[in-house]
């Protein structure tokens, strides 16, 4: 409604057309960060740009940052109230503007659906990858051959990750040279500043790749994706990922989603170390591997 009214006084006032602007700008913005994976770039995907682009390197909200939400849901609160107290000060003039005449109000407020939508979700869907890497750098994995992607509808959450717990999955690779592995996980629409610990290990409990990092870094309800060099000879055997925390406190710490069933009986998912008849949602990613000695 507030779209529509502030489009029809535009063509009576067209200096209005800032402020539907700023008020669509406003409304994409938070749409983008509340529904990620939705109401983003993912909903073309899988609309007509799956045989485009089967990976996507970048996300609206990575454009349009998180930390300035909370200035966006005060711009649209009074965007919404904006055309009543324009109709309250003043009566709308029947005269069009003639800079306007030939714009009918649905093309002046459609116009920032394509600025603020439509054209960024083009580019996050085929932005080079050393450029979308420099926005988000977990957009390198991008560049990697997807391969397993275990997700589903019929889910939960895992307790929160704090400091002391551990959350592990073990998996069969599917072929050589496996580089990536994603791991969704919430942030409850939180900002973390504690840290998260991936490690991978084979199936003789040797270590062959940690990282730790930032939680501020990392996406809510997103697959975040933890790289390492190509283990050469991975085809067909057996890894566990493990994710834990050193400094993570109730509140200021991420959840892992987990299936309400275990669909995955490949492999076995555990919660400090008592297994679960669940499994963590992951995707895995491969690459070339850079040598044949089976090491990262």
């Amino acid at each position: 409604m507030p779209f529509f009214a502030l489009a029809c006084l535009l063509v009576d006032a067209p200096w209005m057309l800032v402020c539907d602007w700023i008020g669509m700008l406003a409304f994409v913005w938070i749409d983008v960060n509340y529904w990620n994976n939705n109401c983003d770039v993912y909903m073309m995907q899988k609309a007509f740009l799956q045989e485009a682009c089967r990976t996507i390197p970048l996300q609206n909200n990575d454009l349009m940052p998180h930390q300035f939400l909370m200035f966006f849901r005060q711009v649209f609160h009074l965007y919404l109230f904006a055309p009543f107290l324009l109709l309250a000060v003043r009566p709308l003039r029947r005269k069009t503007s003639p800079q306007f005449a030939s714009c009918t109000p649905f093309t002046l407020h459609y116009l920032p659906l394509v600025v603020f939508f439509l054209l960024p979700s083009f580019f996050c869907a085929f932005a080079p990858i050393p450029l979308a890497a420099h926005i988000n750098p977990q957009a390198v994995v991008a560049a990697l051959e997807p391969g397993l992607f275990l997700d589903t509808d019929a889910m939960t959450l895992s307790p929160e990750l704090t400091q002391g717990m551990t959350v592990s999955q073990s998996f069969v690779t599917e072929k050589d040279g496996l580089a990536a592995v994603g791991v969704k996980l919430t942030n409850f629409k939180r900002r973390i500043s504690s840290h998260l610990r991936f490690s991978l290990r084979d199936a003789a409990g040797a270590e062959l790749a940690t990282e730790t990092v930032r939680g501020r870094t990392l996406k809510n309800n997103d697959f975040c994706a933890f790289r390492f060099p190509p283990v050469a000879t991975a085809k067909g055997k057996t890894y566990t990922v493990t994710l834990t925390s050193p400094d993570a406190t109730p509140g200021n710490a991420f959840a892992v989603f987990v299936s309400t069933d275990n669909i995955y009986p490949e492999g076995k998912c555990s919660i400090n170390g008592t297994p679960q008849a669940k499994a963590l949602l992951f995707r895995l990613y491969y690459g070339q591997p850079a040598g044949k000695d089976g090491q990262p």
